[in-house]
């Protein structure tokens, strides 16, 4: 899980726990697995919504919206939004909504792996918030093929 991406190379691909598994009780082994250690923020903050620490999980994302790496953005969006959310706070919610969307721009130049996880979460943003999809069904159906398996187990739920 997340051993795949080195310190020096950009993320290939964002949500590490969301795309990996574990046993009961590993949620903090499973954090300190992760070797990117940008990364490694990155599933902190998920942990940290997953276990409803929102105020946490923003504070360990937020520093990556404005990141050049496209995965650590696109989990920063995802996390923030919801974890705003979840604080009573939608003006900062739609916030990061809007930063994923402007995500878009570029997408068709963008590798494989970039534009199938942009694809996954802003479809999984639209259907979770029951705003309009920017994606077909299809479109996700397509782009599950260029995500690892926790992503495109996602996918399927979505």
């Amino acid at each position: 899980m997340g051993g795949e991406e080195t310190i020096d190379a950009p993320v290939r691909y964002p949500m590490p726990l969301l795309r990996s598994s574990f046993e009961k009780g590993g949620l903090a082994a499973a954090v300190d697995a992760v070797g990117n250690p940008d990364l490694r923020r990155i599933a902190q903050a998920e942990a940290y919504y997953f276990t409803a620490r929102p105020d946490e999980a923003c504070a360990a994302a937020e520093p990556f919206l404005q990141s050049d790496d496209p995965a650590l953005k696109l989990s920063a969006c995802f996390i923030c939004a919801y974890a705003n959310l979840s604080l009573n706070r939608p003006a900062a919610a739609k916030k990061c909504l809007s930063e994923l969307k402007s995500m878009k721009e570029g997408l068709d130049a963008a590798a494989p792996e970039a534009r199938a996880s942009y694809v996954l979460f802003a479809t999984a943003a639209a259907v979770l918030l029951h705003l309009d999809p920017s994606f077909t069904e299809d479109d996700l159906a397509a782009s599950m093929r260029d995500l690892p398996e926790g992503l495109a187990l996602f996918a399927s739920y979505v």
